[in-house]
C-alpha cells in the first residue's frame, strides 16, 4: 500500500539569482526559488515591487525568528525570482512559498551579510559577464567597446569579445553587475588574478538589489 501525505508541503530551493550556484545569500539580493507548482502561470511585476504576485507570495524566517514578506519579481509555475528582505539575522533561515495561506513549498536558506554575484550575458552564471566597457582617451573623449556578442537562438550562445587597452595614454574601464554586494563596507576587484582599482559601488535606481561597480582594466 502505498500513502501519500498531501499536507506535506513539496521542497523548494532557493540560490543566488546571479551565479545559481549553492550558499548564503544576503539581504537585498535577487535569489531565485525552483520548484513544482510554484505558480500556475507567469506573472512579471512592475516597479515598485509587490510581496504578492499571481496570487503568491514568500515569507523568510531567519534565526531569531523574525519573519518578513519578500517583494517578488516574477513567478512562474517552476520558479520565482524575489528579493531578500533586510533586517534579517545571519545564520539558518527557513522560506515558505505560499497560495493564500497555504504553504506550498518550503525551503531553508543560510543568510549572511554579503553573497557577491556577477550577472553573466547568458543569464546562467558562467561565462562571459554582462558587463560594459569604454576606455577614456587622453583627451577625455569616451569610446565604447563591446564586451561580448550574442547569437540567439543557440544556447548559451553570448560570447566574449578581446578588448582593446587602447594607447598608452588611454584608460579603460568596466562596468560589471551583480547582486549580494549591498551589505559590504568595500569591493575588492581583480583581473586574471591581479587586483585593480574599484572606483564606483551603486545601487541601480532601475533594478532593486542590482549593484553596478566600475573597475579599471589592466593591459591585458
Amino acid at each position: 500500500m502505498v500513502r501519500a501525505d498531501l499536507n506535506t508541503p513539496t521542497t523548494a530551493t532557493a540560490v543566488g539569482s546571479a551565479g545559481f550556484a549553492p550558499g548564503p545569500v544576503a539581504p537585498q539580493e535577487i535569489v531565485s526559488i525552483f520548484g513544482p507548482g510554484i505558480a500556475s502561470q507567469d506573472a512579471v511585476a512592475s516597479l515598485p515591487l509587490p510581496t504578492v504576485l499571481g496570487g503568491v507570495s514568500v515569507q523568510i524566517t531567519d534565526s531569531a525568528g523574525n519573519t518578513q514578506p519578500a517583494q517578488l519579481f516574477v513567478v512562474s509555475p517552476g520558479q520565482a525570482n524575489i528579493l531578500i528582505p533586510s533586517g534579517l539575522a545571519a545564520g539558518p533561515a527557513s522560506l515558505a512559498v505560499l497560495h493564500g495561506s497555504f504553504a506550498a513549498l518550503t525551503g531553508s536558506l543560510t543568510i549572511a551579510a554579503t553573497a557577491p554575484g556577477l550577472f553573466s550575458a547568458n543569464a546562467d552564471g558562467a561565462g562571459v559577464a554582462a558587463a560594459n566597457a569604454f576606455t577614456i582617451s587622453a583627451s577625455n573623449q569616451t569610446i565604447p567597446q563591446s564586451v561580448f556578442t550574442c547569437n540567439p537562438p543557440a544556447a548559451r550562445s553570448c560570447l566574449g569579445v578581446k578588448l582593446s587597452p587602447g594607447a598608452a595614454t588611454d584608460t579603460l574601464y568596466v562596468s560589471l553587475f551583480g547582486t549580494g554586494i549591498r551589505g559590504a563596507s568595500s569591493v575588492s576587484c581583480f583581473v586574471a588574478g591581479q587586483s585593480v582599482p574599484c572606483f564606483i559601488q551603486e545601487p541601480r535606481r532601475s533594478m532593486p538589489a542590482s549593484t553596478r561597480s566600475i573597475s579599471q582594466s589592466l593591459s591585458l
